[in-house]
């Protein structure tokens, strides 16, 4: 009970912990809609529930929803319990007194990692398909840690190959933070 913020809530843990796909898709999910979610939510939309809640709030539009159809509701609630003891999560009050499911340090450590991978995945994509002017549009909301993530990761690459230097040149020129675009700047003349 000790990642719940002094509020009195009973965790059912599994007898193994859930594999790291399950963590992550716990995560993503929360990553969804942060702070809006108790731990029936993410079973909901992990599940995949058909129930009214689930089609009222549009939950079938995330994309981990269904993800764990395979198991049970009761599963699905230890691996969140699971997430919450181990800290990946907490428990919280929001401002109508409902306990909501928030990232705790070591979540939102993975949940960052997570994007970065994808991120770096993305700007592959791009460079091989030729779709330019994805770039911008969709690299504007990603979050600055999530970016100089990906860029340290890019520092670690032997070879950037010309396409991909045509997508992070795309994102050096319209690039709002000053740090982000010094360091791709940096990249794009030292590859």
């Amino acid at each position: 009970m000790e990642k719940t913020a002094g509020i009195p809530v009973p965790l059912m843990l599994p007898e193994e912990p859930p594999s790291q796909a399950e963590i992550d898709m716990v995560l993503l999910t929360v990553d969804a809609m942060p702070g809006k979610l108790d731990r029936k939510d993410i079973v909901l939309i992990l599940k995949g529930s058909r129930r009214s809640r689930a089609l009222f709030n549009q939950w079938y539009k995330l994309e981990t929803f269904g993800t764990m159809h395979h198991m049970t509701d009761y599963d699905i609630g230890q691996t969140v319990d699971w997430c919450i003891q181990d800290g990946w999560l907490r428990l919280m009050l929001d401002r109508e007194g409902r306990i909501a499911v928030y990232f705790d340090k070591k979540g939102w450590e993975r949940n960052k990692e997570i994007w970065r991978d994808r991120l770096l995945e993305a700007l592959d994509v791009w460079a091989e398909r030729g779709n330019l002017e994805d770039v911008w549009p969709r690299l504007r909301s990603i979050h600055p840690e999530i970016k100089s993530m990906a860029l340290d990761a890019l520092n670690q690459r032997d070879d950037i190959s010309d396409p991909l230097r045509k997508v992070l040149k795309i994102w050096a020129d319209n690039e709002e933070r000053p740090e982000i675009t010094s360091s791709l700047r940096k990249l794009l003349a030292e590859a």
